[in-house]
C-alpha cells in the first residue's frame, strides 16, 4: 500500500461525482496529480472493482488511470 500523506493538496481540478468523499493530490517530487478516494465505509468494495478494472485494461492494452491502493493522512482508501 502506497502511503500519499506527503502528497499536497491540489486545486487544479474541478470536483468529482459519485458518493465518496476525494481529494485531488499532488506529488511534490515529480508534480504528477492523483484523485485520492476516502473509503465509505468498513463493507464498501469499491477499491475491488477499480483495481480488476485496472488490471484488465493493462492485459487488453486499453488506456485506463492507474489504480494505487493507498493512504493519506492515516484514511485508508481501499
Amino acid at each position: 500500500m502506497k502511503d500519499f500523506s506527503c502528497w499536497k493538496e491540489y486545486e487544479g481540478f474541478s470536483e468529482s461525482s459519485g458518493r465518496s468523499e476525494k481529494i485531488w493530490l499532488q506529488n511534490p517530487d515529480d508534480s504528477k496529480v492523483g484523485l485520492f478516494k476516502f473509503k465509505k465505509d468498513v463493507q464498501t468494495t469499491d477499491h475491488v472493482s477499480e483495481c480488476i478494472a485496472c488490471q484488465i485494461a493493462e492485459l487488453l492494452d486499453v488506456p485506463c488511470a492507474k489504480f494505487e491502493l493507498g493512504a493519506y493522512n492515516t484514511s485508508y482508501s481501499f
